[in-house]
């Protein structure tokens, strides 16, 4: 069943229908060997038969790939065998069942040299990584793995290019998050900033700096290490406060403070040091946001041991969680406590209006 957001049922599949990938009020069902793209509520935007294609998504390991539909973006693709041979066509869909990038033999992935472009269908041969930009793990060398940039809107290819031998950046392409046009990430003392151009450029000896990375729309990085802020790795202000943890959230980061007492306040806060709202004080072990982006005693938006609070824009409390023994998961302000058995694996779920 598909709940909506007050936990009323908007679609029960049909006996042996199976649903494959799933997002942002869409998912890709099969029943009878036909793939289905439907909304939430059930109505077929389109299908595999509609469309004279193979298939969506993955051939395989769907549940892996969920954010290639969140944003709006459908993989769709196409095999033909013949006598002469088997030929391969890929393209992308709107979520409204319209072509972004046709189903084309000659698309850019197929066609950019990668020696396996034609099972680029087939298990972890690409990552999303958010705003229409997908990478293919290309194997273009014997030796290493090879990634190719593909730009969904532009429909286009593009070759990653570091400013330096990148050893780790085919880890750096598994995590990458792409925000205004560039993803940053941390390896060892490196930071990678990864463009959506394809080029790439690693800075030494940056980590330091923190893991917490906020960027602006000119492209300048911004991270806190020893409770000051740095721009592009270099020292930019000092906000004046013991900063405790932090992590990035709407374009600020979210805060846990501490006084030399050893109290605990939570903010956000902007990259030149200002508060979005003066400090609150909490005896809270985990504090998130509508989406669940949280500092405190957590692990992967997932909370447990001790008070857990959610909180609006405006630090307002809107959930306040006290089961030590529950875990919380928070998307858009909908927010689901899974509390399990002391001495079994069974597990309950509340859903919280």
């Amino acid at each position: 069943m598909i709940l909506d957001s007050y936990g009323d049922v908007a679609y029960a599949t049909a006996d042996g229908e199976e649903i494959e990938i799933y997002g942002n009020g869409y998912f890709i069902s099969k029943l009878n060997g036909v793939q289905y793209l439907k909304k939430a509520d059930g109505a077929v935007v389109c299908s595999t038969e509609s469309l004279g294609i193979t298939g969506f998504g993955l051939a395989e390991n769907y549940e892996d790939y969920t954010q290639l539909l969140c944003d709006g973006y459908v993989f769709a693709y196409k095999v033909v065998k013949a006598y002469t041979g088997t030929t391969y066509e890929i393209g992308i869909l709107g979520t409204d069942g319209k072509w972004i990038a046709p189903l084309s033999a000659e698309n850019p992935i197929i066609t950019s040299g990668a020696k396996y472009s034609t099972d680029i269908f087939n298990k972890h041969s690409y990552e999303y990584a958010g705003e229409g930009i997908l990478f293919v793990n290309a194997n273009i060398s014997d030796y290493s793995y090879d990634y190719l940039l593909y730009n969904i809107e532009n429909n286009e290819v593009y070759r990653l290019v570091p400013n330096t031998y990148a050893s780790n950046l085919d880890y750096m392409v598994t995590v990458a998050s792409f925000r205004n046009g560039v993803s940053y990430g941390t390896y060892g003392s490196k930071l990678y900033a990864i463009r959506s151009d394809g080029s790439v450029t690693v800075y030494s000896d940056i980590a330091k700096s923190g893991l917490e990375i906020l960027s602006d729309d000119e492209g300048n990085f911004y991270t806190i290490y020893n409770n000051q802020i740095y721009c592009n790795g270099e020292f930019n202000f000092d906000p004046g406060c013991t900063i405790y943890d932090a992590s990035c959230a709407e374009g600020d980061w979210l805060i846990l403070l501490k006084n030399p007492d050893g109290d605990c306040f939570y903010t956000y806060m902007t990259v030149d040091g200002e508060f979005r709202f003066d400090p609150i004080s909490t005896t809270a072990s985990y504090i998130c946001d509508i989406n669940g982006v949280g500092v405190g005693d957590s692990s992967n938006n997932v909370q447990s041991n001790g008070t857990k609070l959610v909180i609006d824009t405006d630090g307002t409390v809107l959930y306040t969680g006290t089961n030590p023994s529950a875990y919380i998961y928070v998307n858009k302000g909908v927010v689901c406590e899974q509390v399990k058995g002391a001495f079994s694996s069974t597990e309950t779920y509340t859903f919280l209006k």
